[in-house]
């Protein structure tokens, strides 16, 4: 993250987020006026690092927390917002019965309270085990097999909703 122009100091650590579930958390101190948007952050570590090592929540703070003895203070350092996952996409809510429920189980899955329709799974923090997770909810809801494959090919409420729609009619 430090290779970015735009960030003057990261630290990276893995919390607690949801119970047996560590997520990658991203504290930021950016260059004076030039803070980057979390999708910018995002490309640029995809272009070096694998998925699983992204973290799944930024956090800009003004400075990092120091001791007295000008140590870093982890205990200073503020909890991600869990209510959005930092996402930059513009925000577009469940519009029909199937994107609500794949919503609510996102939701349940990723301990993030609001999710849009074309916001991504794996970006969210999302992994292939959270994944087997919502395509069994899934399975269970609409009655539809679909693959782990699936999950990645369409990573979005909005692409797995019309997905399942079409399983449906045929």
């Amino acid at each position: 993250l430090t290779h970015h122009s735009d960030i003057k100091e990261a630290l990276i650590i893995s919390k607690d987020i949801t119970p047996n579930d560590k997520q990658l958390v991203a504290y930021l101190v950016s260059e004076e006026d030039k803070q980057p948007s979390v999708n910018t952050l995002r490309n640029h570590l995809k272009q070096t690092l694998p998925n699983y090592m992204i973290p799944a929540y930024f956090v800009f703070l003004d400075k990092l927390p120091l001791t007295p003895n000008g140590k870093l203070n982890r205990k200073a350092l503020p909890e991600p917002d869990l209510t959005r996952s930092g996402s930059q996409n513009n925000f577009v809510p469940p519009r029909s019965p199937m994107e609500e429920s794949i919503s609510g189980i996102w939701s349940e899955i990723l301990g993030i309270a609001v999710i849009g329709i074309h916001d991504n799974f794996f970006d969210l923090g999302g992994h292939s085990l959270m994944a087997t997770q919502v395509i069994s909810r899934i399975r269970n809801l609409s009655g539809q097999d679909i693959s782990i494959i699936t999950m990645f090919k369409l990573p979005t409420i909005s692409g797995m909703a019309e997905h399942l729609d079409s399983l449906s009619k045929t």
